[in-house]
């Protein structure tokens, strides 16, 4: 337990910045978005296996959401063929009604 580190030395205190003596200088990002280290203080690191075991859900999980989006895209094809299998037929019925008007005159 000698290695456990302080609060302070965990958590930074930004309203004990004296921002009137900051040097201005350009912004910078450090993106940690994917880092494996602490996020905040009451945050646990989990072990591999439970990372593993966490991966393997999310993977099921979306492997689930792809299949639903599968099916529903399956389902929208099928109407779009028949929906255009449709629009064909009209189509050769309003040639034939514009035939048989241009008989008629």
């Amino acid at each position: 337990m000698g290695n456990m580190k302080s609060e302070h030395e965990l958590v930074y205190d930004w309203n004990t910045v004296d921002w009137e003596s900051q040097a201005i200088r350009p912004i910078e990002f450090d993106d940690e978005t994917l880092r494996d280290g602490l996020q905040s203080p009451s945050i646990t690191d989990p072990t591999i296996e439970e990372k593993i075991e966490d991966l393997t859900g999310t993977a099921e999980k979306m492997h689930n959401v792809f299949s639903k989006f599968n099916e529903q895209m399956a389902r929208m094809i099928t109407f779009l063929e028949a929906l255009k299998s449709k629009e064909e037929e009209l189509k050769q019925r309003e040639a034939r009604i514009v035939e048989y008007e241009r008989r008629m005159r």
